[in-house]
């Protein structure tokens, strides 16, 4: 059975960042709930209330709810209207698929001013002849009924014969409530009689004089299984008879219903549940050591005759953090708590814990335990006798060795050394020449800026000076003519225009003559170094050649 509580509001008030005191809409559909508890006295500001898909008998727990809006309480196993006068603000009220069979409760909602819809469809009154003209004539208020509209003239009429729809209402109450008692009385008798039902307990009859325990033994295996099985066979049959046997729709049946398949639910769940495992044993009470392998490792149990000790090798896993793994070394077995799982191996004989030891494999991360037994002597192994090397021989060999590798680190610190006095001295001459070129290039820069200047110089003054000759020959001019003087000026200019025309082309040749001569020089410049006795050899060729053409000229004349 369940019961609204405050820790349930609470979560479906997440909206609300869980607060209940002003909390305006809640949705509590689908809870199983069988009563309407604390809401009028936790939630005073709601609005909206769902209620709907519950098991809720009667309304009740809302009369204080004064700003409530919409009550949905459908689906439920609500039998008579009530308790809703102090909902003042209530506009609609759904009450769809529930028990209502007293309809002459619905004059209960007379005092709801506010209330425009109402929802009673899948009530027993909803079969009601006259049903909609008696809802509608008790409650002017009401705009819409079951979603359908009333018109004036539907209201109209349900007022004009509202007397006889009462009295035909109050026939079908009482024949309703009368079938109604019939129903609850059937559903008594039937729970009673389930109750009073003997059911199986499981027992079988045994001869008591039976003395064999074997036998006896396997009876009893033989009843636990048989029993097993009949009672899964009663728990199908029980199952299909409760599903097939026709009933009534009653509140009784729905919350019939409803408890069978909670029951089962539970015993579904109880089944689904992990009983914890018993103990093991790792120790009888007779003091007889059990080998356990809870951890399911696999292992190796040797014996080293040499040494006179017992080696167990259990294959841990590697990436397992050491501080998980307990070991503990009795006189007759080991044990490991491997993460609260138990390895307990029973030795071969007795060992000595005090002088054990527990190694993990820093590569396979597997546990070796190294027992010495408690019988016998350590053995010691025997080393085999090596011939001794001569002192000498040693120091000898070490000292040319020494001397090797001495001569060879001397020579490759020369060669690199050479290497990077070579790649320095090459970056020097390549920085040098870059500069030498640079140096060069400004030089006939600043050659050419300072030619341009002095050629635009020189064709300012020619201008000035043209500008002065003409002027000077306008004013010797004499005035008796107009055609004499403009032919003068005319062919003065032209003049003119020719002769600076001439003196720019001249200029032009003499910038493109020293530019040849800057870069020829550049260039003899440049390959002087290597060049120097060829030329040497061609002057002295030059020389002797006009000795030999003087000699001829005079026999030729």
């Amino acid at each position: 059975m369940v019961h609204i509580t405050e820790d349930l509001i609470r979560r479906r008030a997440e909206h609300n960042e869980g607060a209940i005191f002003s909390l305006e809409e809640v949705a509590l559909h689908q809870q199983d709930l069988e009563g309407m508890e604390h809401i009028e006295r936790w939630c005073r500001e709601l609005r909206i209330l769902y209620l709907q898909n519950n098991l809720i008998p009667s309304i009740q727990n809302v009369g204080r709810l004064k700003k409530l809006e919409y009550l949905n309480l459908a689906l439920n196993n609500i039998e008579v209207i009530e308790n809703l006068e102090g909902c003042e603000s209530l506009q609609k009220l759904d009450l769809t698929v529930n028990f209502v069979g007293l309809l002459s409760s619905v004059e209960s909602l007379k005092h709801n001013v506010h209330l425009a819809d109402l929802y009673l469809v899948g009530n027993p009154c909803s079969e009601f002849q006259g049903y909609r003209k008696y809802v509608v004539a008790a409650l002017p208020q009401l705009q819409r009924l079951d979603g359908t509209e009333i018109s004036r003239s539907e209201r109209i009429r349900s007022l004009q014969g509202l007397e006889e729809v009462r009295k035909e209402v109050k026939k079908q109450e009482t024949e309703y409530l009368k079938r109604r008692a019939k129903e609850r009385e059937e559903a008594g008798e039937e729970a009673g009689n389930k109750e009073r039902t003997p059911g199986f307990d499981g027992r079988w009859y045994t001869d008591i004089n039976n003395t064999d325990p074997v036998l006896e033994e396997n009876q009893e295996n033989q009843e636990n299984q048989e029993n097993q099985e009949n009672q899964e066979v009663d728990e199908e049959q029980q199952e299909n008879d409760f599903w097939n046997k026709p009933c009534s729709f009653t509140p009784e049946s729905r919350l019939q219903a409803h408890r069978h398949l909670e029951d089962k639910k539970r015993a579904k769940e109880k089944g689904n549940e992990k009983q914890p495992k018993p103990p093991r044993t790792l120790i009888t009470a007779e003091g007889r050591v059990m080998n356990v392998n809870e951890p399911k490792l696999d292992f190796s149990l040797t014996e080293d005759e040499v040494n006179n000790t017992i080696i167990l090798n259990l294959e841990v896993y590697r990436h397992m953090d050491s501080s998980l793994i307990d070991v503990d070394i009795q006189t007759t077995y080991a044990r490991v708590n491997v993460k609260g799982k138990i390895f307990q191996m029973l030795l071969p004989a007795e060992v000595k814990p005090d002088s054990s030891t527990a190694l993990r494999s820093q590569t396979s991360g597997h546990l070796v335990l190294n027992m010495p037994r408690a019988e016998g002597e350590i053995k010691v192994t025997k080393k085999v006798p090596r011939p001794p090397i001569a002192p000498q021989q040693k120091r000898i060999g070490s000292q040319e060795d020494d001397r090797r590798y001495v001569c060879l680190l001397i020579v490759i610190i020369i060669i690199v050394i050479i290497i990077i006095v070579i790649i320095i001295i090459i970056i020097i001459i390549i920085i040098i020449i870059i500069i030498i070129i640079i140096i060069i290039i400004i030089i006939i820069i600043i050659i050419i800026i300072i030619i341009i200047i002095i050629i635009i110089i020189i064709i300012i003054i020619i201008i000035i000076i043209i500008i002065i000759i003409i002027t000077t020959t306008t004013t010797t001019t004499t005035t008796t003519t107009t055609t004499t003087t403009t032919t003068t000026t005319t062919t003065t200019t032209i003049i003119i225009i020719i002769i600076i025309i001439i003196i720019i082309i001249i200029i032009i040749i003499i910038i493109i003559i020293i530019i040849i001569i800057i870069t020829s020089s550049s260039s003899s410049s440049s390959s002087s170094p290597s060049s120097s006795p060829p030329s040497s050899l061609s002057s002295s060729s030059s020389s002797s050649r006009p000795r030999s053409l003087s000699f001829s000229r005079p026999s030729n004349t």
